[in-house]
């Protein structure tokens, strides 16, 4: 697949495409991250839908992946649950379909 069939592909998702998306980008971040494990789940993910594995049993590392056009509103409300849910996780990633770059400059997560 190019990349401007992927980038279209990826701009046609809808937000009832976020199971196809979480596993497109499960699949795609696994080659960066190869101790990720998919922990979503539509009865409780408890904010994440994926962390980094540790045998240490410290998941510093978590993921969330999302279609949601209103990213800023998601990106905040799942660090505050991460934070809430899991204290001693110091990142948060999150996949998206759409294009944040820049935009997210004026976020506090903190």
């Amino acid at each position: 697949m190019n990349r401007e069939s992927l980038a279209f592909a990826l701009d046609q998702l809808k937000y009832s495409d976020w199971k196809t998306f979480e596993e497109f980008a499960s699949e795609f971040l696994v080659s960066e991250f190869p101790n990720l494990r998919s922990v979503g789940s539509p009865s409780g993910d408890r904010g994440r839908d994926a962390e980094i594995f540790s045998p240490l049993d410290d998941p510093s590392v978590m993921l969330q992946y999302s279609v949601t056009p209103e990213w800023e509103d998601k990106i905040a409300k799942t660090a505050n649950r991460i934070n809430k849910e899991f204290q001693d996780t110091s990142v948060l990633i999150y996949a998206t379909n759409h294009n944040i770059g820049a935009k997210a400059d004026g976020l506090n997560l903190r």
